[in-house]
This record gives C-alpha cells, structure tokens and sequence, in this order.
C-alpha cells in the first residue's frame, strides 16, 4: 500500500508523502515476487511462475492492476482479501 499510494493505510489528509517516490502497481508486485527472489539468490527457483519453478503464488478477491487504472485508493488495497494460496504446488490455504 505504501509503495504505491505514499500514505498510511489510514490515509493522510495532507497527501501523499513524497509523492514523486510513488511506484506503480506492477514495480511493486514485482519487487515482492521477482525482486525478493532475485534478492535471494533464488530467482532461478521462485520469483515468477514460469514452467520449472515452484508454484508459490497467491489469489486475491480483486484485480490489483485494476484498480491502479481505475485510480486506486488506499482502503481498496487494504481491503483486499486472500482467497488461496498455493505454496510448492500446493494449495495450503482457500477461503
């Protein structure tokens, strides 16, 4: 949430805080997948879901992506729900 609006999940009547810092949705998720992988030294193994590699993924109850066009605000994304996640090939919690 932060990445992408500047502000506190409870928003702040100021505006965003250093506002040009501000990424977009898909630098985000990227930098939590891809990135912290890469980061890892394990991007080889997780990170994306290409053939190959570990099925560690997550399904949420709203298209992130989205709502970044749409002009996202910062209770939407707080509010966003997981519904499954598959980890190692396995779905290891569905809602």
């Amino acid at each position: 949430h932060a990445a992408v609006c500047r502000q506190k999940s409870t928003n702040m009547a100021a505006g965003p805080w250093y506002e040009p810092e501000k990424l977009t949705m898909a630098q985000t998720i990227e930098g939590y997948t891809f990135g912290a992988a890469l980061a890892a030294g394990w991007d080889d193994v997780i990170g994306t879901i290409t053939p190959g590699k570990l099925a560690d993924l997550t399904v949420l109850d709203r298209n992130l992506f989205e709502l970044e066009a749409s002009g996202i605000s910062g209770s939407e994304i707080t509010d966003t729900e997981v519904l499954m996640t598959v980890f190692d090939g396995r779905i290891v919690y569905e809602k």
